[in-house]
């Protein structure tokens, strides 16, 4: 390395004064060149950043407002009137209400377990919407084709404490 350093500087001390100014002229542009190739991208991405910044405090700001409006947005069920029936009767108006024909409910320590059958998948995907809409988590749900046209399901609920 200081052999190098030697003949740059041996090299430089036999230029002519003009010739001097013209190198360290050069390497001055050499090296403000550098500085701005290293520099120009990272305030490029530093403004890029900054903007970002602006959108996403934007952002924030407007779910703030919207706080309230997303409290009163629990699910996507309808508003429903409390039904004081039981849940047998809950559980069978749902699956007739869906289309599907009722075979049976049983209960085990507060799951109950509910067996349909129908013709149409739409129609179990229904009664699974229902039933969490009307106030129960839905478990298990398991679904088999007994024949080409006809589907036997079964459901595992848990009314949800109000």
């Amino acid at each position: 390395m200081n052999d190098i350093i030697d003949r740059l500087r041996s090299t430089f001390d036999g230029l002519e004064s003009r010739e001097k100014q013209l190198a360290s002229g050069g390497g001055i542009i050499l090296i403000v060149t550098a500085v701005f190739a290293l520099i120009s991208p990272m305030v490029a991405k530093h403004s890029e950043l900054s903007e970002q910044a602006e959108q996403l405090n934007a952002d924030l700001q407007w779910l703030e407002q919207q706080r309230e409006v997303v409290v009163r947005l629990k699910n996507g069920c309808a508003s429903r009137d409390i039904d004081k029936s039981s849940d047998r009767d809950k559980l069978t108006k749902l699956v007739r209400r869906s289309q599907l024909r009722f075979n049976s409910l049983q209960n085990n320590n507060g799951t109950q377990r509910l067996v349909f059958s129908g013709s149409d998948a739409n129609r179990v995907m229904h009664l699974a919407h229902q039933v969490a809409c009307a106030g129960y988590t839905v478990k298990a749900l398991d679904v088999t084709r007994s024949s080409v046209t006809e589907l036997n399901g079964s459901m595992e609920v848990v009314a949800i404490e109000s």
